[in-house]
């Protein structure tokens, strides 16, 4: 009687076991591999034995020391576009568009091909770290957990909407845009230029000061990102990030509450200083234009230790965030929101008389804005951490 009762499930295991086999068939594999190196060699024959548990025959191997081979698999690795850091010593290809780079473990690429992927091309490598492989996807490198099948990392939901993540990094600007080094060196510039300009030229050379600043921001968050994305360990950093933008953050509000900071991100005036003189009597003396951007472009390499907290937090996020828009359309929005307030400010100065009216402004708004941009450092930095 209980071997009538058992019957059925056997006959379902059969079945699945078969379908899994009849499925797997119809995949071709090729692995190439590094015939002088015995642990190539013994993991070769493990997937080997792996694929053909599952059905799969038409399996062939190569050793790439053969210039044929190798020159074969350099232009698969090129079509399906593998990144240099992901290249290994064992490759495997599937179909001629899933390619698996080093000693991955057997059961993800059983796993991925027994589940009949339906993908234009997957580019896999084993993790820098023992329990995680990458995934390489829309220009960004995902690490996974190697207990976690290939479908499941890459239909994992991201941490944000498309909305969400636009209103976050936009709202993420503006709010850095506020930060007292921003304002304090653009008041310092009005107030040189409005000595011998008059304020319709002011607001032109401002402008040009505007974009220099917008240009050299854009070009430290893409810089920052792809170090980020190159490294392979995304997770890693973007923890270690929000570690660091809470001290920060935590250290910007403890400010507020004292009148002299033991410690404080501000401009150092020994940078500050031989810049500012510089600009303002030689630069600007040649060429008011040149002096805008040149002056711009300097400081805010020299200022982005002042105003990078949020900045270096968003890059995190973007980082680990799943989206099939490139990074640089979100950097292009964080940016334009970051110089913002510099417009407003520089848009009010026209209207204003004189220079300690536009230092009142900055002084006034310096509370708030520590407020608001640790808060803001704060929840990121958490976010980052936790997730």
């Amino acid at each position: 009687m209980a071997l009538r009762g058992s019957a059925p499930i056997l006959l379902l295991i059969l079945l699945a076991t078969s379908a899994t086999a009849l499925a797997s068939s119809s995949h071709s594999v090729t692995i190439y591999f590094n015939g002088g190196c015995y642990t190539c060699v013994r993991y070769v024959d493990e997937l080997e034995q792996a694929l053909r548990y599952i059905g799969i025959t038409d399996i062939s191997k190569y050793d790439y020391s053969n210039a044929t081979a190798f020159d074969v698999l350099s232009r698969t690795r090129e079509r399906l576009g593998v990144p240099r850091e992901f290249i290994s010593s064992a490759t495997t290809v599937i179909d001629g568009k899933y390619i698996f780079e080093g000693y991955l473990p057997a059961d993800i690429i059983v796993n991925f091909v027994a589940s009949s992927p339906q993908l234009d091309k997957l580019i896999v490598a084993q993790g820098l770290k023992p329990e995680t492989y990458r995934l390489y996807r829309d220009s960004l490198t995902i690490e996974c957990k190697s207990s976690q099948k290939i479908a499941d990392c890459l239909s994992s939901d991201t941490l944000f909407s498309p909305q969400g993540i636009w209103a976050l990094v936009l709202f993420s600007g503006f709010v850095d845009g506020l930060n007292p080094c921003a304002f304090a060196v653009l008041a310092y510039f009005i107030a040189v230029l409005s000595i011998h300009h008059s304020r319709k030229e002011i607001l032109k050379i401002g402008a040009l000061y505007v974009l220099s600043v917008y240009l050299v921001y854009l070009g430290i968050g893409i810089g920052l990102t792809h170090v980020v994305l190159s490294s392979g360990l995304i997770q890693t950093i973007a923890k270690a990030l929000g570690v660091l933008i809470i001290i920060v953050g935590l250290l910007n509000l403890r400010n507020i509450f004292q009148e002299e900071p033991s410690f404080q991100l501000k401009i150092p005036k020994r940078l500050m200083g031989p810049v500012a003189k510089r600009f303002s009597r030689s630069w600007i003396e040649k060429s008011a234009i040149v002096a805008a951007l040149m002056f711009g472009g300097i400081v805010s390499a020299i200022e982005f230790p002042c105003t990078g907290g949020i900045y270096a937090a968003i890059i995190g996020i973007l980082s680990v965030q799943r989206t099939d828009l490139t990074l640089t359309l979100y950097l292009l929005g964080y940016n334009f929101t970051f110089v913002m307030p510099l417009i407003i400010l520089l848009i009010l100065s026209c209207n204003i008389a004189s220079f300690p009216a536009i230092n009142k402004i900055t002084r006034r708004h310096r509370r708030i804005s520590r407020i608001a941009s640790g808060l803001l450092m704060l929840s990121l930095g958490l976010f980052l951490l936790l997730h």
